[in-house]
């Protein structure tokens, strides 16, 4: 039996959709795993170009877990972390395309709600001590983790140390 001209039709133009789909599927597979790639060697993802740039504070925010601290129990700042985070708003004030993304976390001290609460906090901490340095308040994002996302054992007392931390990561604003 012959194909109507409209039946080819119909089938050219599905086959034109699934073959653009499937090659929409792999080109956005492909840009997914260049932006993990670029997280993991601590680039920048611009996804306005697909591209991944150098982290010019790279350096600078891999300090957070050392120069970063908080009074014991509490979200309050300690006065040694006032420099680091003085050089961390000047920086981000010589880059204003960048995102800088807080996430806090605490050790497994303490009930669930209250470590979620208190690592939601310490970012907002962070956050609020930026914008009263001069960073746009939609240049920041907090979030807390809690106690969820350990990064070693809380078995010791220098274990639970290194799980109270804020993490900083940076990203390109999509303009």
């Amino acid at each position: 039996m012959a194909l109507s001209k409209g039946q080819k039709t119909a089938i050219a133009i599905g086959s034109v959709i699934i073959i653009a789909g499937a090659i929409y599927l792999i080109r956005k597979r492909m840009i997914d795993k260049k932006r993990q790639k670029c997280a993991d060697e601590g680039g920048l993802w611009d996804s306005k170009n697909n591209k991944c740039l150098p982290n010019p504070l790279k350096d600078l925010l891999a300090k957070s877990l050392s120069d970063l601290n908080f009074k014991t129990g509490s979200s309050e700042l300690t006065s040694s972390s006032f420099s680091f985070l003085d050089n961390v708003a000047k920086s981000l004030a010589d880059y204003p395309e960048l995102i800088l993304t807080l996430v806090g976390h605490t050790d497994n001290q303490g009930a669930d709600d209250y470590n979620q609460n208190l690592s939601t906090n310490r970012a907002n901490s962070v956050r609020t001590y930026l914008i009263n340095k001069g960073i746009a308040e939609n240049k920041i994002v907090a979030e807390g983790k809690g106690e969820s996302e350990p990064i070693t054992t809380n078995d010791t007392p220098e274990g639970r140390a290194k799980n109270r931390r804020v993490v900083f990561s940076l990203s390109v604003a999509n303009a």
